[in-house]
């Protein structure tokens, strides 16, 4: 059975796993994130939601 696709993991993960976390990822106005903040913050939202008690199908 093939796993479920992740989009955090294709979209964030797979570039600071390469070395990339300090490049820009999202601008935003007069913002602009990178991959590690983006990363760090998917963790906590993810975090929290657990916290709750959601689950990967409620996401």
């Amino acid at each position: 059975m093939q796993e479920p696709f992740n989009a955090a993991t294709w979209l964030v993960d797979r570039h600071v796993e390469a070395g990339d976390g300090g490049q820009v990822a999202i601008v935003e106005d007069d913002r602009t994130w990178t991959y590690a903040q983006v990363a760090d913050e998917v963790t906590r939202v993810g975090a929290a939601l657990r916290a709750l008690g959601v689950t990967a199908e409620q996401r």
